[in-house]
């Protein structure tokens, strides 16, 4: 976690200019070995309460921190996110003033973005806020009720289960929408073509795992009502 000191300093100041009363700061660590965990540990006064899941997998790992933690909204912000310092009284606020159920936004440009970053962002840009398919888990809230009776996160996805538990929200009537005051910077993409390479595929990975479990339940659902399948596929670029 090259970025993790930045990302978890910027929560607790975001933290403390809201009221810290509210908000819980939470790191689950499921086995790094680069030093991260020591030294948050070593920080006592950083403001973030370390869990430990060894082992996890990246649904799981989501699972774990909401079952731990007793709140009325869930955010999820990845360890490769910074957050502004009025992250949280924008988010309150916004709470306060609209009945959301799931939100969030996809991630912003970080300072001096390179060619790659600047043209994947430009290719999956969005002109207008609001209802949208899914939201990246890494930038995602949620109240905590909702999580729960949904069964929370896709444990058994290697990528991808942000789109997936999106996609089972919206099917259960509930809307899905992208504010732009919940903004989160991602410092973790990739830099190199080869490394852009190696996460299509691993995203890619997610996606086909979600379309090939989509067809086997639309077909079964479709058998026993004597319809005829009829599937859409749908590819996307998730983060964690």
């Amino acid at each position: 976690m090259t970025f993790l000191d930045e990302v978890a300093r910027r929560a607790a100041s975001g933290n403390c200019d809201f009221r810290g009363d509210r908000v819980t700061i939470a790191l689950v660590n499921n086995g790094s070995n680069d030093g991260s965990l020591k030294r948050l540990r070593l920080e006592k006064d950083c403001g973030v309460r370390v869990l430990v899941a060894p082992g996890l997998c990246v649904g799981a790992v989501r699972n774990f921190g909401a079952r731990t933690l007793r709140c009325d909204f869930l955010v999820f912000l990845a360890a490769d996110c910074l957050i502004g310092t009025s992250y949280f009284t924008d988010l309150d606020q916004l709470l306060s003033d609209r009945e959301l159920d799931v939100t969030g936004s996809r991630y912003a440009l970080p300072k001096d973005p390179c060619w790659i970053e600047k043209a994947w962002h430009l290719l999956h840009e969005r002109n207008w806020v609001g209802s949208v398919p899914y939201i990246n888990a890494g930038n995602f809230v949620i109240r905590r009720d909702v999580f729960v009776a949904h069964e929370g996160v896709s444990e058994d996805l290697q990528s991808g289960e942000d789109a997936e538990f999106c996609q089972r929200l919206r099917l259960a009537g509930l809307v899905v929408e992208e504010v732009p005051e919940v903004r989160a910077e991602h410092l973790g993409n990739p830099k190199s073509l080869t490394a852009f390479f190696r996460k299509q595929v691993w995203h890619g990975r997610g996606a086909l795992s979600t379309a090939k479990r989509n067809w086997i339940c639309s077909a079964r659902h479709c058998l026993s009502h004597s319809w005829r399948p009829s599937v859409g596929l749908y590819f996307w670029d998730g983060a964690f």
